[in-house]
């Protein structure tokens, strides 16, 4: 079992490090969640946990807008050697790592589907899966549900996303996929050009986390482990924003 020492600093972002109200919030079992302590952060769940405290906070102090949430996928590397893809599409040193085609070219390693606030950048939810699963797969479940309007790109075109957004008064604003034999009509391909310009918010997150944080290729072997530190990249990308968002409010 992997163990993480998990330690947090108060910095002038002013978020607090209020060890009684997190015991109470999350029966005793967090009560050291932003003090020195050691858990199985992989495991628990903790690492969500930890993501989702800061959000708690940074959304009291108003900086999480609702307007809008901006949706996306990135491929990341595996930190294993790319097995030949004819040959198995596994390596056994990392078995959660898989493969995936885009623009007709082949990646090996893992996704990490992340869902923005529009306006404020902040990431209000992060998940990593293997890079075999379809974007649109994770599309309902980063549905944050008190946003006003729903971005995402043609990947995660679906009746059933669109329907469960209607049904939640969501604005849908995911964009519009040509079908064979059935091109796009011109309202949706000013759509199309319309929304991607407010879901780039996104992609800049995206090539935020790869460059400056070290997410082109992911650090760990096994899904769970690189489930937790997208979590806690996550945390640290928010709570560098939120130190901008509060030097210009």
């Amino acid at each position: 079992m992997e163990v993480f020492q998990l330690g947090f600093v108060q910095d002038d972002v002013g978020i607090a490090a209020d060890r009684q109200a997190a015991a109470e919030r999350n029966d005793g079992r967090l009560g050291v969640l932003f003090g020195a302590g050691e858990f199985d952060v992989a495991g628990d769940g903790l690492s969500e946990q930890l993501l989702a405290e800061i959000n708690r906070q940074l959304n009291a102090r108003g900086l999480i807008v609702k307007k809008g949430t901006l949706v996306d996928a990135t491929i990341i590397a595996a930190e294993v050697k790319r097995p030949p893809y004819d040959e198995g599409q596994v390596n056994p040193r990392d078995p959660d790592a898989s493969f995936t085609i885009k623009n007709d070219k082949t990646y090996f390693g893992y996704k990490a589907h992340i869902a923005v606030d529009e306006q404020s950048d902040l990431i209000r939810q992060a998940e990593m899966t293997s890079a075999d699963l379809h974007d649109s797969q994770r599309g309902e479940a980063m549905i944050q549900g008190d946003e006003e309007a729903y971005y995402a790109d043609k990947a995660y075109d679906s009746k059933a996303l669109r329907e469960k957004l209607v049904s939640l008064g969501i604005d849908d604003k995911i964009a519009y996929k040509a079908k064979r034999n059935k091109p796009l009509k011109h309202w949706q391909k000013w759509f199309n050009t319309t929304a991607s310009s407010v879901r780039s918010g996104v992609e800049r997150a995206n090539a935020t986390m790869k460059n400056w944080y070290g997410m082109a290729r992911v650090r760990y072997r096994g899904l769970a482990r690189n489930h937790c530190h997208l979590q806690f990249v996550a945390c640290a990308m928010n709570m560098k924003r939120a130190r901008v968002l509060l030097r210009a409010a």
